[in-house]
């Protein structure tokens, strides 16, 4: 995963999206997900991103099924409601944004997981 932006702390994160979610066409469900906490009970990103398949939906520049990364801090950047936008569309799912496949919900994630994942898509 060369591609993996780190953050303070040693942090990686990534949204979250399975390609499994993609078999129901314009329908969002919700997708399986291993919430995960490291020895000190932060997030351990590399265990969601292997868990949940990130990478294979969100490249950090280009759109693979859904937007890169970077591409989606570039359309919230001037936004003051970034931080929320994306944390409903992680928590909630979302379809429509950006094409017809639809972002599947996660509402099983604990909110400093989501948080956390807004957060990063921002600093693209």
């Amino acid at each position: 995963m060369k591609h993996i932006k780190h953050l303070s702390g040693g942090l990686v994160l990534a949204l979250l999206a399975p390609a499994a979610a993609l078999a129901a066409p314009g329908s969002i469900t919700t997708a399986p997900a291993a919430p995960a906490a490291g020895p000190t009970g932060q997030v351990d990103v590399q265990a969601l991103l292997g868990k949940n398949a990130c990478l294979s939906c969100h490249g950090l520049t280009q759109k693979i099924v859904g937007p890169g990364y970077r591409e989606v801090a570039e359309r919230y950047k001037e936004d003051p409601q970034a931080q929320s936008k994306l944390e409903t569309s992680i928590r909630a799912g979302s379809a429509g944004k950006w094409g017809d496949a639809p972002m599947p919900a996660f509402a099983m994630l604990r909110p400093e997981e989501i948080r956390a994942l807004a957060e990063f898509v921002r600093q693209q």
